[in-house]
């Protein structure tokens, strides 16, 4: 089923497969010339390159992509792909945010590994608040990475300000707790599945992943197949988000399936 799913990612454009015979071995940044402010591109590649470092190793995937970044014009991961295949990032940022350029990052790249060009399926807003709770979490890693290893020298002394930045924007939304989460969904659903999403109301689903992220780190490894989960096919997959949850998550070990269920209940509407 995954890899009829996968298959048709790439009839409708979302998801072109990849050539392996000539698919770099290694996922690659070109951080494009001007608007950075006082950032050098040297130091903006070295922080992106940290990022996707991170990614990778948590998802166990390594693309073997080209991502082109813009400082302006986002923060969106373009629908099409360049010429030469190359994906494409734009972001709204200057001078040297680190937290910001990170959690921007972090959450199109996220994108790019669960296998996203367009949004699919009412259920979207699930994703984008995966892809932020990994923010958030990339975030919290390389904060305590940088103080033992930074890319260069002179951002060890930001590593504190990734964790706060990351604690801020997950602040900004009124927090439910997670025996309450399936009255919130209830409550929520009609916001959550309209075209102009609610940031405020998405991240509170956002804060919850990003603790599950962190405390079932096989969530990581299941990221690459969630774009994959979210295509309706008539008559096959059904249109309600546990169900969702559930064909994301279909193959979780037996000892994971409690997790599965607790996480599923949050969608019940009861």
């Amino acid at each position: 089923m995954l890899k009829a799913l996968s298959l048709l990612l790439v009839a409708m454009g979302a998801w072109p497969l990849a050539d392996e015979s000539t698919a770099p071995k290694v996922t690659t940044v070109e951080v494009i010339q001007g608007g950075w402010g006082d950032a050098s591109t040297e130091e903006v590649h070295k922080v992106l390159l940290s990022v996707i470092e991170c990614i990778e190793n948590k998802s166990g995937v390594t693309l073997g992509v080209n991502v082109r970044v813009e400082s302006r014009g986002g923060p969106v991961l373009l629908s099409r792909r360049d010429p030469d295949g190359s994906f494409r990032i734009r972001l709204q940022i200057e001078d040297r945010y680190w937290g910001q350029l990170i959690y921007q990052f972090s959450h199109e790249f996220a994108h790019i590994l669960a296998g996203h060009y367009k949004s699919i399926g009412e259920h979207f807003w699930f994703d984008e608040a995966v892809c932020e709770a990994m923010s958030f979490q990339v975030l919290h890693l390389l904060a305590e990475k940088w103080k033992h290893s930074p890319p260069q020298e002179g951002l060890r002394n930001y590593a504190p300000l990734l964790s706060e930045y990351a604690d801020h924007i997950a602040s900004l939304c009124s927090p439910v707790e997670e025996s309450k989460m399936a009255v919130w969904y209830r409550d929520n659903k009609e916001a959550l599945t309209k075209p102009e999403q609610n940031r405020s109301v998405v991240r509170v689903m956002s804060r919850h992943l990003s603790v599950w992220l962190q405390r079932e780190g096989w969530l990581w490894e299941r990221i690459p197949t969630l774009g994959a989960s979210g295509v309706v096919v008539e008559g096959v997959i059904g249109d309600s988000i546990s169900g969702r949850v559930r064909r994301w998550l279909a193959d979780a070990k037996p000892e994971q399936q409690l997790f599965v269920d607790q996480m599923s209940r949050c969608f019940s509407g009861r």
